[in-house]
């Protein structure tokens, strides 16, 4: 995300070769970081434009990021609400996810649009199933 306070104005960009589920929670996640976090600007590494790029590193890959972890909780707050979810699985009668032929979880994710990892995470978040 490139954050132009002169302009008042944030550019994200995504990565095209990405499914589109992933480039929606990419935009949400990165959405995310505007709205909770102010930065000075995006950096592209070695430029002197005033850029910087925050690339995965351990930190970021380890899950302990704070900055990170908020991003992701507001984008899988906004793609998947709390909400919607607990209203939808009262409607499911069983969610198993070592049964492949069970196909609650694919389907869920198709209604959100969102992968069957980021809804599986985002269940084990809100306490609805245990990883």
């Amino acid at each position: 995300m490139l954050r132009d306070h002169k302009q008042q104005r944030a550019v994200i960009g995504v990565n095209s070769a990405h499914h589109e589920n992933r480039q929606r929670f990419t935009i949400a996640h990165e959405i995310g970081h505007f709205l909770l976090h102010e930065w000075e600007g995006v950096h592209v590494d070695g430029s002197d434009r005033g850029f910087q790029v925050k690339h995965r590193d351990e930190k970021s890959s380890t899950g302990t990021d704070i900055d990170e972890l908020e991003a992701n909780f507001f984008a899988a707050e906004l793609l998947m609400p709390a909400k919607f979810l607990k209203y939808d699985l009262s409607k499911i009668k069983k969610l198993d996810l070592l049964d492949d032929s069970n196909l609650a979880l694919t389907e869920l994710a198709s209604r959100y649009e969102v992968s069957v990892q980021a809804l599986t995470f985002r269940l084990a978040n809100l306490g609805h199933i245990r990883l």
